[in-house]
């Protein structure tokens, strides 16, 4: 009898072992590798960086400049400090219908320097327009300047999916994401998000990323649409060959090679594969809410918290951090001594700052300290 038992036990164990990577197979492009989670966590302590004046929004930090992107700003959408002495610079990027305004304007994705100014490009989607922002000499003239202002017609082609995560490679070249959009009325079904790389001068189509091979449907009763489910926070490494993406609602990072095509997911193991995107989805956990990176190591804000609904802000902010090399090995957890809702780089000092939304506050974590590089 005991091994009856025992055989049963090990084809139930086939079976579900089984479906779990069919399901894998049949939702995702690529490689899934399980991933042990590390129980090195190491401790943080930060220091609160004071800023002169009011501050909100989500932050990117590039040296010695702080920039938020703001949704409460009146006529712009960036608000600038100096991180040495907490100065306010202005505010730039302006809203509006007029000559060099924009109804809307994204978060900052990547900084590149050119002639020893920092710059970044912004997509304005409802005018069509690719935006080279010299942010050094903004800051110095206290004005908003472009380097480029360039006409870019999206709509027809991406069916009306307007890209989300964009950045720049060489000079003409660029990678932009092309976000999941709902088909039916019913939000029952959504198209597939994949990466694509484009020219930047011509707008000509240079390949497609197909990260995913099925989407995940979603009943009506359900409180997320399906278009939310295989969504992610993603940054690109700063030598440009390399994209991450934090899932969200897998605990599953996946890494793709710019040259290559390749796509690699690590999982942590015993946390939900894709299979459970085939259930009712009652127990629905939000996993890497932000995710930054530098050359050697990727940093991946990690909740595991229960989400309510698409639309709940009642989770709380996330105090861990799982640190992967480019391999997918889980190096380490740090633990936070901030609660944070948004975390940044900084590539120069290796420095990652948070931004504690409930209190209103910005932190540093020198990561020199951690004896990393």
């Amino acid at each position: 009898m005991k091994n009856s038992k025992k055989l049963l036990l090990f084809f139930v164990c086939v079976m579900t072992i089984g479906c779990h990577k069919e399901a894998d197979k049949h939702y995702f492009n690529g490689e899934i590798k399980l991933v042990d989670d590390t129980q090195n966590v190491t401790e943080l302590s930060s220091d609160r960086i004071f800023l002169e004046g009011a501050f909100f929004g989500y932050p990117s930090v590039c040296d010695s400049l702080i920039i938020f992107w703001n949704p409460s700003l009146p006529g712009a959408y960036f608000s600038i400090f100096n991180l040495n002495t907490g100065e306010y610079m202005g505010d730039f990027c302006k809203k509006g219908s007029g000559p060099e305004e924009f109804s809307t304007l994204p978060l900052i994705f990547r900084f590149y320097k050119e002639n020893g100014a920092i710059k970044t490009m912004l997509f304005a989607p409802n005018e069509e327009k690719l935006l080279l922002w010299n942010i050094t000499e903004s800051v110095e003239k206290r004005i908003t300047v472009y380097d480029s202002v360039i006409s870019y017609k999206w709509e027809k082609e991406n069916i009306s999916r307007s890209y989300v995560f964009m950045f720049r490679l060489e000079k003409d070249t660029m990678l932009a994401y092309v976000p999941s959009r709902s088909l039916t009325i019913d939000d029952g079904i959504a198209t597939l998000p994949f990466y694509q790389k484009r020219t930047i001068y011509t707008n000509k189509l240079i390949r497609n990323y197909d990260i995913y091979k099925a989407s995940v449907r979603s009943n009506a009763d359900e409180n997320f649409a399906p278009n939310f489910f295989l969504s992610s926070f993603d940054c690109i490494k700063p030598d440009g060959s390399k994209i991450v993406q934090g899932m969200i609602y897998l605990a599953q990072i996946n890494i793709i090679d710019i040259e290559t095509g390749q796509i690699t997911g690590y999982r942590i193991k015993n946390t939900p594969d894709f299979s459970f995107f085939k259930t009712d989805k009652p127990n629905l956990k939000g996993y890497y809410t932000r995710i930054q990176a530098d050359d050697e190591y990727i940093y991946a804000l990690y909740s595991g918290e229960y989400i309510e609904s698409r639309s709940s802000s009642s989770s709380p902010q996330p105090h861990i951090i799982h640190v992967f090399d480019w391999e997918g090995n889980l190096k380490r957890k740090l633990e936070l001594d901030h609660p944070t809702r948004d975390i940044s780089l900084d590539h120069v000092n290796n420095i990652l700052y948070t931004m504690d939304v409930e209190a209103e506050e910005v932190y540093s974590y020198d990561l020199n300290k951690l004896n990393f590089k």
